[in-house]
Order: structure tokens, then sequence, then C-alpha cells
């Protein structure tokens, strides 16, 4: 399955240049919208310094 997300960005980008020449393709319903939008996901590590958020400043989280 890692095989066939690799080939998304590749795949969504020639549909791109396809579209733009005017020829009649379109996207797999079921790409991956990071290829789609031609970005990727980035995860970083917390900063342990960072202050947490302030009670005056965020939403209650009610149900």
């Amino acid at each position: 399955m890692g095989d066939l997300l690799a080939v998304d960005p590749d795949e969504s980008e020639l549909i791109w240049q396809a579209q733009s020449q005017g020829l009649p393709v379109e996207h797999r319903a079921e790409v991956s919208p990071q290829a789609l939008l031609g970005v990727r996901l980035v995860t970083t590590p917390r900063n342990s310094e960072a202050p947490g958020t302030s009670p005056g400043l965020s939403w209650p989280w009610k149900r």
C-alpha cells in the first residue's frame, strides 16, 4: 500500500499538467489529499519549553 501512495504525487502532477493543456482528465476519487494539493505532512516533536494554553485565550470544551 505504501508504494501506491508514493505514486500519487507523480500522478497528480501529470494530471495537473494535462489539465493546464486543456486535456479532459480528472483525478481519481481515492487520490490522497496531500498529493492532490501538492503538500506533505511534517510532524515535529513538541517543544517542552512552550507554555500551555492560557485559560482566558481558549474555548471551553463541553459535550
